[in-house]
């Protein structure tokens, strides 16, 4: 067995000390080693090695800066693991936001307050939302770095990313939902929308959709693709999880919309000069993949405009609003949940949750009915002698 750490007399007088640190892919043996004068100060530093090793806080020294570490890390864990999209976007966030304020320092020789002045510099220039989001690809490739040897704490762990504030969903009331539904009569997307509100699918859920997820006959939806926007291209795969991928009854209004909506693209195609045919229930102008912040503002922020409702609504809240308008209705969470595609009926209600408190009158009423108000069926009043 060949020792794990030794002192070597060289030729000159000095003493070589070193600590063995392990082997590579190749089956090369790697070493750490420093020259003393005198045995005794070698000796002592091997020692200092070998307990720092035992205590698991043994740092091989390396050159490597957070740059070679970050763009490593992205290719040969991150991106093994992760869908295209979001390894485009680790990419934009390390190339244009970490490596230019943190890539040229040492790995382990990163610190604490550099990482949050450069958390704090990213805020100021581009909100507390990419800097959150640097901060999760931070923390997460040095979690790695800890796990390889190469550092002794995640340094990310000790800063304070800043705080954002979550987007408020506004979903439409069951009066809204009626008047945007007669407003949209006539909308290139009025399918869209009308399905959105229907079956709770996300948009790129039903941006994905092909004739073949479409069973007009027995008003079935079937959600087997989604597509997302990324920063210069569209991307297409599948479901993010196994209840994401699912069937959803949808009503004769969203058939009706559907089969009306089919014969115009038919007509459409006819007039067109180009046509991409990729069999999509909503594409674009010319059979490509519609891209949903193109649908926002041509299709969907004029019609929140011309009812007076606030155009901060996004597309996604008709999602939102067909969950709450169908926990209004008491219909089952459980029901709910799967329509929607959540991993568990726990999160239909944790994220509905402002509902409740409004579904708690109807609940009253209900408990009335059923039980009565106490003035005709409560008991009597006992008096003396009766």
């Amino acid at each position: 067995m060949p020792r794990r750490g030794q002192v070597i007399k060289r030729e000159n007088g000095n003493y070589l000390a070193r600590v063995f640190v392990g082997k590579d892919a190749d089956g090369k043996r790697h070493w750490v080693s420093k020259t003393f004068a005198k045995k005794k100060e070698a000796d002592g530093w091997l020692a200092e090695q070998q307990s720092d090793k035992a205590q698991g806080t043994f740092l091989a020294p390396s050159k490597e800066n957070i740059s070679q570490y970050l763009l490593r890390w992205l290719n040969d864990v991150a991106g093994q693991r992760i869908r295209e999209r979001t390894r485009d976007d680790y990419e934009y966030a390390i190339t244009h936001y970490l490596i230019p304020l943190l890539g040229h320092i040492k790995l382990s020789e990163l610190r604490p307050d550099q990482v949050q002045k450069a958390y704090n510099k990213i805020t100021s220039e581009n909100g507390p939302h990419i800097a959150r989001k640097c901060h999760a690809i931070l923390h997460s490739a040095l979690v790695e770095a800890v796990k390889w040897g190469a550092l002794n704490r995640n340094v990310a762990s000790l800063v304070t990313p800043p705080k954002i504030q979550k987007h408020e969903m506004r979903p439409l009331s069951p009066d809204e939902a009626s008047k945007f539904i007669t407003s949209i009569q006539e909308n290139r997307y009025y399918a869209y929308f009308i399905l959105l509100l229907d079956s709770g699918f996300r948009p790129g859920e039903a941006l994905g959709l092909t004739w073949d997820n479409v069973d007009l006959d027995n008003g079935i939806i079937h959600i087997n693709t989604v597509i997302s926007t990324g920063r210069t291209k569209l991307y297409i795969g599948d479901p993010k999880t196994p209840k994401s991928r699912r069937s959803v009854p949808v009503t004769p209004l969203t058939i009706a919309a559907l089969k009306a909506h089919k014969v115009r693209l038919a007509e459409e195609r006819l007039k067109a000069d180009v046509w991409e045919d990729h069999n999509l229930v909503f594409p674009n102008q010319i059979g490509g993949y519609s891209a949903e912040h193109n649908i926002a503002k041509r299709y969907f922020k004029p019609v929140l405009k011309a009812m007076g409702l606030p155009e901060s609504i996004r597309i996604y809240d008709l999602r939102h609003s067909s969950a709450t308008l169908l926990l209004a209705a008491n219909i089952h969470t459980k029901i709910i949940s799967e329509r929607l595609g959540h991993s568990n009926p726990t999160l239909t209600l944790s994220t509905y949750m402002h509902v409740v408190p409004q579904m708690q009158e109807q609940v009253v009423q209900a408990m009335s009915a059923l039980l009565g108000t106490g003035a005709q069926t409560g008991a009597q009043k006992i008096t003396p002698n009766s």
